[in-house]
């Protein structure tokens, strides 16, 4: 039920892309022969199968540009932390975080949507004019990490962002479109998995500082270690009852005198 949420018109939002062959889309050229060489990611099988690491840190250099950037600036990234926000931990959040996360974060091709997309280091001067609403893997981390969502659909949510700001700036069939569609796969498989009632937790404030959570904890009652240490104090034990002595028996009487000869 929690997969068919997240299922989204692609088609709708990649009508909204208007951009040419050629242009450069978040970072990565697409495939068409106008590209420059040197600057565009190889050719990825379908859906990203057999691709080595090795080839992607190497690719990764060749999608920086050469030219210098005409933007102005980046935007701020997104909140991840809020003190006027409640914090909250669900069953669903933490399956999100320890399991969906760490699943596709660790894939081959979720490089490009672990941090913010940076406009002005990859010369994209209209990426923040199209898209409104910036989201990444990296927010999505910190937001689980601080307990920022209130329950497990604004997380979906989150991800769903991210995976459509990628259709709608970039064009089908564009390296980055086939990494995204790769990593939305694993997502939707891995949101079928997580549990169907979502079941507040509560935080553990002191995760991470057990010992001083512990030294703190005794300090704010003093009364109680004096108390413990009265309770616990060794009681001797009891010497064992002696045994009366008896007086000594009398001497034996004398042997009586021999008899006259």
């Amino acid at each position: 039920a929690e997969a068919e949420k997240v299922v989204w018109n692609r088609d709708a939002a990649r009508a909204q892309n208007t951009r040419l062959p050629g242009e450069v889309y978040n970072g990565i050229n697409g495939m068409s022969s106008e590209s420059g060489p040197g600057k565009r990611l190889r050719k990825l099988p379908a859906m990203g199968d057999g691709l080595e690491s090795t080839q992607m840190s190497s690719t990764q250099s060749q999608a920086q540009p050469q030219q210098p950037s005409h933007a102005t600036g980046n935007p701020p990234p997104p909140e991840t932390s809020n003190p006027n926000r409640s914090k909250r931990l669900t069953n669903q959040l933490q399956f999100l975080s320890k399991v969906l996360l760490k699943t596709i974060w660790k894939h081959q091709f979720a490089w490009p949507f672990q941090q913010p997309v940076d406009a002005v280091k990859l010369n994209l001067p209209d990426y923040y004019k199209i898209i409104k609403q910036p989201m990444d893997m990296g927010t999505i981390k910190k937001r689980l990490e601080n307990n920022y969502y209130l329950n497990a659909q604004e997380c979906i949510q989150d991800f769903n962002t991210m995976f459509t700001n990628c259709y709608i700036y970039n064009k089908q069939g564009d390296d980055i479109v086939l990494m995204a569609e790769a990593l939305e796969k694993i997502f939707l498989q891995k949101i079928s998995e997580m549990p169907q009632e979502e079941i507040e937790i509560p935080i553990q404030t002191t995760k991470g500082s057990r010992g001083r959570g512990r030294k703190e904890a005794v300090q704010s009652k003093p009364n109680m270690s004096t108390v413990q240490t009265v309770t616990q104090t060794p009681v001797p034990p009891l010497a064992p009852a002696q045994t009366p002595q008896l007086p000594p028996p009398p001497p034996p009487p004398p042997p009586p005198p021999p008899p006259p000869p």
